[in-house]
């Protein structure tokens, strides 16, 4: 396949500088977890992990990585609404047994959250075109029988 010359022109300018990191013995976790610390870090967001899972956990890889990547968009999205010195990230993820605990604390501008029904609604602009990683979290956490 032949890549064009605007895109190759690009990332010779552009070299790469992702930095993966081994957090865990799981792969898919180690690769999203990088992808996340490495966005984070063009906005100065502090990113703290505590990490404790196996190579394997009790569920899909595709749900695991959708609600992860959900999670930490949201925060990335949330610490890029305020000020530099107080952008933070602090994801916990923990395994024990056939359980699987997350907690995400991100900074935020917390004059923009909005809470229905006890829920969390996206507070972008057309409402109703976002808030999508929401709902996918919150589906995920029902077919796995989670607390969200």
């Amino acid at each position: 396949m032949q890549v064009p010359d605007s895109i190759h022109r690009n990332l010779l300018k552009k070299p790469n500088s992702f930095l993966f990191v081994t957090y865990t013995a799981n792969a898919l976790v180690n690769s999203i977890l990088s992808e996340f610390a490495e966005r984070a870090s063009r906005y100065k967001a502090i990113v703290e992990y505590s990490i404790i899972i196996g190579r394997r956990l009790n569920m899909e890889d595709i749900d695991l990585c959708r609600m992860l990547t959900n999670i930490l968009e949201n925060a990335v999205e949330g610490c890029q609404k305020v000020s530099e010195g107080q952008r933070i990230i602090r994801l916990n993820l923990h395994s024990k047994g056939n359980f699987l605990f997350i907690k995400c604390e991100n900074s935020c501008n917390e004059d923009n959250l909005r809470i229905t029904n006890g829920k969390y609604k996206s507070s972008k602009k057309n409402s109703d075109r976002h808030g999508y990683g929401l709902k996918i979290i919150n589906g995920i956490a029902e077919k796995n029988t989670m607390v969200y």
